[in-house]
């Protein structure tokens, strides 16, 4: 009975993961500008503004795991990019079909398509 119980839960636990990972595929906008792209594949592509006069495009895998997106940034424009290899977590308020909440740090970044 146990693993009966054991099995369903898990069932539900990876249905949930394979849902997210289909809405949060696409391509995806914030108000500042940046702009990432999460391919079904597993990759991402991000185009973000540093500042007015730098650009960076990084590229790079992701996998959605226990409600929080990581992401391993594998290439970056700037080769001085401080994360560059390291997983990063950001934990995933919303994830709609057009509306995407994550936590980077302390702030809260929306995205919208």
């Amino acid at each position: 009975m146990k693993s009966a119980l054991t099995i369903i839960i898990l069932s539900l636990l990876l249905t949930a993961c394979s849902r997210q990972n289909e809405k949060i595929v696409g391509t995806w906008s914030s108000k500042g500008g940046n702009t990432v792209v999460f391919a079904p594949d597993g990759s991402f592509s991000i185009h973000t503004k540093g500042t007015a006069t730098n650009v960076y495009f990084l590229t790079g895998v992701w996998k959605i795991e226990n409600g929080f997106l990581d992401e391993t940034i594998t290439n970056c424009s700037n080769t001085n990019w401080p994360w560059m290899g390291e997983q990063l977590q950001f934990r995933i308020i919303h994830v709609a079909n057009h509306q995407l909440e994550i936590e980077e740090a302390s702030p809260i970044v929306k995205y919208t398509r």
